[in-house]
């Protein structure tokens, strides 16, 4: 964010495209609001749904993150979670994720706790929690990196372009960036876990349509 402001004073922004981006920092202290923005910890998962599971091991799929879309106008969602199976996902990512959008108005009660899969026990993700800044965002080079919902993509390997299944181009709507957890302030009442890391220092895009047959979310992931 620094070299983007210091583009900003020597003109070098001039005429660039910009949007408008919720970028997000993170900490340790505890979100009361289950709907807000975070990596890892306790999803706003309904009690009515059956958590995710992979489709090649059969084991619990780990709860990874969710966007809180509820300011949000240019989507009919408030909520995005994303779910991977971290053993299976490099190798095979069909079927070894799953993206759930929810309305926060069909969901019910929700779940007292994760389900944490045996192989990322003592290395889950989070839990972190968002705390959102709202700034203009710039394409490549000065594109803000990190976690985010709207802007750029951050350019990392070139981006794909993809399409719904109606054929028309999917928007960027979010991204995860990698995050080391020995960055963030601890607390007592959270124990120190693993770092959330897609590759080597990557992201996870999330991608968006809305047509006739409802709303549509894709994800790819890039790594240096």
């Amino acid at each position: 964010m620094n070299y983007v402001r210091e583009s900003v004073a020597s003109g070098e922004l001039a005429g660039c495209e910009s949007r408008r981006c919720t970028l997000f920092t993170f900490t340790r202290e505890p979100s009361n609001d289950r709907w807000s923005t975070r990596i890892g910890g306790l999803p706003a998962w309904p009690n009515s749904r059956d958590w995710p599971s992979c489709e090649h091991c059969d084991e619990p799929l780990a709860f990874v993150a969710q966007f809180d879309f509820r300011n949000d106008p240019s989507v009919e969602f408030d909520l995005l979670l994303f779910h991977y199976c971290f053993a299976c996902g490099p190798w095979r990512p069909d079927g070894a994720s799953r993206v759930t959008l929810l309305r926060r108005d069909e969901t019910g009660e929700l779940v007292d706790e994760p389900v944490i899969p045996d192989d990322i026990e003592d290395n889950e993700p989070g839990p972190c929690f968002g705390i959102p800044h709202e700034i203009d965002d710039y394409g490549h080079p000065f594109c803000a990196m990190g976690s985010k919902i709207g802007g750029f993509p951050p350019l990392i390997q070139p981006i794909e372009t993809l399409l719904d299944s109606t054929g028309n181009t999917m928007r960027f709507l979010a991204c995860i960036g990698s995050l080391v957890g020995t960055d963030l302030k601890k607390i007592h009442s959270t124990p120190a876990v693993g770092d959330l890391m897609w590759g080597d220092v990557g992201c996870v895009y999330f991608w968006y349509s809305k047509n006739n047959s409802g709303e549509e979310v894709s994800w790819t992931m890039a790594c240096y």
